[in-house]
């Protein structure tokens, strides 16, 4: 019921007039008003039942009556009394008022109104000082409305409204009201259908972007007035901006296709752009999901953020691209606080990126300038005392990271040896790495690295092969409380680290295992204790030896002639030949069961993955292959295990190019065992 429409003002009574000063009223209304006549008398009838006129009364100014029984809403200062009309005309006045005079009833009713105004006027003789009300306006209504509506069944308040009622009905002569009266306390609960009816209103004259504003105003004070009149307004928000959130949906999702398909930064930014005007629409109805505990109904938000989700894990896992991973996984740690299982899930996601990439990151500065990898460690150092500062983060989960950090420093360190023979820093950096590793199979390489420099340290030893693959195969434990695709993507990225073969350069007459440190004169003539012996020299002397040619031709893929098996799983073997002059055949076996399970071909400087593998335990051979008569050499990788148990699973890259220090070694075989 509209205040102007409540019959007391339409016929100019008060709660206090007895039934017949009523009748006269009406009588003289719809005199002077005929062709408003019915409507008096609607008002004369509700007001003369002692059941009917509750509707009117809980909706009166009492605490504005004047004494003389004539209408007033409030007095000014002047103590002159002003109409509805003007009230109406100029509300915000009362709104700063802090004395106290309204009840929470009649605060109610105010409020009511002012959500029916466009504008107001400063000084009600003026029209020309019209006001438009803003955002910041309704927003203050609506908070004003929702505190006052929450206290109306508060036992207190209703007990004073029905004293007031009782002492204007004792006036006027009409039955007084029982203390807790049912038909009173329905008819408070119909003050809602004022509310709804007055929210409706704004939504139908109000801009789109205007309501949006007002309800991103109300949304960072929900939690202090949340309630059923919050409640109302965001149902109603929400379907008035169901259609708008479905097509800004459908066009994020879009454009991340796009994206996929190619990076383009002009997009990246529109992307961007995209999800923060969707959660700015979105806003109000996510912080109010998540104060009653109602996050998960938030599909179409919770759709958003996973699409993106995954496509930053994807462009970081597939493309190494962490620059725009992490800028699209910090967009989304901004903006989705609000949905909390799955904003955890993300800030895991972000650490991750975070410490891999910076690992990643090094490890390739130091393969391209070994001699500066100090400086590259030291930076590791603090990046990873940094991650590890964490405090929102699982421990489980830094225990392996920072087994990866331990991991990437062991690189660093090994690439600076053999480009420096500096044996003695890498003995001071190495112990410092000591404090990062918690995993058996990473303090396990650890040892036998430290041991091999230290024995380098001693003999002066120039050239060595280490055994340093920082591969996991164990993904961290999780807690039950995180989103399950977190750990696969965990399970992912600690397999997806380089295995560079060991293959040497030139004819050999040993190939294969990690070399181990000459005897020492100490060892072999106690007469001779302060030598040092050379390295063994392996080289063979074979004179005019034929160059290879490269096998023109060959293109990348499967052997077609040869059955390909294994299939059904989702982990993956990457081999990476882009730092080979030569195209090579390979073979993958299955080691138990002595089984080759796919063949294919890469081009010299191509790279193939054979795709959906199952788990198990396999070996990579292969050939180099050649146009001109040398002959071929076999070579067969060490043993390794693919994992697949639906959530984690494998992803290996075998990278072939001739290095010093690398990380799986080979061993020769002829050529008809590949």
């Amino acid at each position: 019921m509209r205040l102007r429409k409540n019959p007391f003002y339409l016929l100019e009574v008060t709660p206090e007039d007895s039934i017949e000063k009523i009748n006269e009223a009406a009588e003289n209304k719809s005199f002077i008003d005929d062709k408003n006549e019915q409507l008096y008398e609607e008002a004369r009838l509700v007001l003369s039942s002692p059941s009917k006129r509750i509707a009117a009364e809980i909706r009166y100014i009492f605490s504005d009556s004047s004494d003389d029984g004539m209408v007033s809403l409030f007095y000014d200062p002047s103590e002159e009394r002003i109409s509805i009309d003007d009230f109406l005309r100029n509300p915000y006045d009362c709104f700063y008022e802090d004395d106290n005079r309204y009840s929470c009833y009649e605060e109610l009713i105010r409020g009511v109104e002012w959500l029916y105004l466009d504008n107001y006027c400063s000084d009600a003789d003026e029209d020309e000082d019209s006001v438009e009300l803003d955002e910041q306006d309704f927003a203050n209504f609506i908070a004003v409305i929702a505190e006052q509506y929450s206290y109306l069944l508060d036992s207190d308040n209703v007990k004073e409204l029905t004293n007031k009622i009782n002492v204007s009905r004792s006036y006027a002569g009409f039955p007084l009201l029982e203390d807790n009266s049912n038909v009173l306390v329905e008819a408070i609960r119909s003050l809602e259908n004022d509310l709804i009816d007055a929210i409706n209103d704004m939504f139908s004259r109000l801009a789109d972007d205007k309501l949006i504003k007002i309800f991103n105003i109300v949304a960072e004070d929900m939690d202090k007035i949340n309630g059923d009149v919050v409640k109302d307004a965001i149902n109603i928000y929400a379907v008035k901006f169901k259609d708008l959130l479905e097509k800004q949906k459908d066009t994020i999702i879009a454009e991340l296709d796009e994206l996929h398909e190619k990076m383009n930064d002009g997009m990246l930014n529109q992307l961007c752009n995209d999800v923060r005007y969707f959660d700015y629409v979105a806003q109000p109805i996510q912080v109010y999901l998540l104060l009653n505990g109602q996050s998960d109904l938030q599909v179409e938000s919770v759709t958003v953020a996973s699409a993106v989700r995954d496509f930053a894990l994807g462009i970081f896992k597939n493309e190494k691209n962490s620059k725009v991973a992490k800028e699209l996984l910090d967009l989304e740690i901004e903006l989705f606080s609000e949905l909390p299982e799955l904003f955890e899930t993300i800030k895991q996601d972000r650490y991750v990126v975070g410490g891999l990439s910076s690992c990643m990151e090094a490890m390739d500065r130091c393969d391209n300038n070994p001699k500066g990898a100090v400086v590259i460690i030291s930076e590791l150092f603090g990046q990873a005392e940094e991650s590890l500062s964490e405090n929102e983060i699982d421990d489980d989960l830094k225990e392996w990271i920072s087994d990866y950090f331990a991991a990437a420093m062991i690189h660093c360190v090994i690439a600076y040896g053999n480009a420096t023979l500096d044996w003695d820093e890498c003995l001071k950096v190495m112990h410092r790495i000591q404090q990062y590793i918690t995993d058996e199979e990473t303090q396990k390489r650890y040892d036998e690295n430290l041991e091999i420099l230290q024995n380098n340290n001693e003999a002066g030893y120039r050239k060595v092969h280490y055994n340093i693959s920082p591969t996991y195969s164990e993904k961290p434990k999780r807690s039950d409380n995180h989103i399950m695709p977190i750990i696969g993507f965990i399970g992912i990225v600690a397999l997806a680290l380089f295995i560079f073969f060991n293959v040497d350069s030139g004819d050999k007459s040993k190939t294969g295992n990690t070399a181990k440190p000459p005897v020492t004169s100490s060892q072999s003539n106690k007469n001779s204790a302060t030598k040092k012996s050379e390295p063994k020299q392996t080289e063979s002397k074979k004179a005019n030896a034929t160059v290879p040619i490269p096998k023109s031709g060959v293109r990348t893929g499967y052997d077609n002639s040869k059955q390909q098996l294994a299939y059904g799983g989702n982990a993956s073997i990457t081999i990476d030949n882009s730092r080979n002059d030569m195209p090579v055949y390979v073979r993958i076996w299955d080691v138990y069961s002595h089984t080759p399970v796919r063949a294919f071909y890469i081009a010299k400087g191509g790279m193939f993955t054979a795709e959906e593998m199952e788990e198990g335990t396999y070996e990579v051979r292969y050939v180099e292959l050649y146009d001109n008569n040398v002959a071929p050499k076999g070579s067969k990788s060490q043993q390794f295990d693919l994992e697949d148990d639906g959530y984690t699973y494998s992803e290996v890259t075998i990278t072939l190019y001739k290095v010093a220090n690398g990380n799986m070694h080979t061993s020769s075989i002829p050529a008809s065992d590949i």
